[in-house]
């Protein structure tokens, strides 16, 4: 996966002024870091929902792009899709009087936007191999709408009378 043609990915655009707030991010990376109190991760959240739009965990890139969550962290690693991580550096007080952090995983979020883009060029790059066909892809009559997911469209009704027979 390492050897796509980036140049002209779209990632998304950080105003440098929204850095103080969101987090530098990690040299060589698109990985932006905050640590910070349970009580500002909502208004960290809507800091980078604002700038980026609808966002994903690692784990979701998947309904946008065939790729494994361990393939989205090496894209992380390697500065190729843009993450927003914030680590909760509260402790919480355990039964016993030790004391444990709140959150030992940090929050973190994609935009979807890049993972629809990551999906796209996977797409291109297996039609331009031949591992598939466009028509393989999208079909011979793209749905491009999705109106077979419609509640009273022809094909769910078709689907309905097959599961009653």
């Amino acid at each position: 996966m390492s050897n796509y043609d980036l140049s002209n990915f779209p990632f998304v655009e950080i105003p440098p002024e929204a850095l103080e707030f969101i987090g530098e991010p990690d040299p060589g990376t698109r990985m932006y870091r905050r640590e910070g109190s349970f009580e500002e991760v909502s208004a960290w959240h809507e800091v980078i929902s604002s700038i980026c739009g609808y966002m994903l965990s690692p784990g979701g890139v998947c309904m946008y792009a065939p790729v494994s969550r361990a393939a989205v962290h090496k894209w992380m690693k390697e500065g190729k899709i843009t993450c927003f991580l914030f680590h909760v550096t509260e402790r919480k007080v355990t039964f016993f009087g030790g004391s444990r952090p709140v959150r030992s995983r940090p929050y973190g979020y994609i935009p979807t936007s890049e993972a629809k883009a990551w999906g796209k060029i996977i797409e291109e790059k297996a039609v331009r191999t031949g591992f598939i066909t466009r028509e393989e892809l999208e079909g011979s009559k793209p749905d491009w709408y999705g109106k077979f997911l419609d509640w009273d469209s022809k094909w769910r009704k078709r689907k309905i009378k097959k599961s009653k027979k």
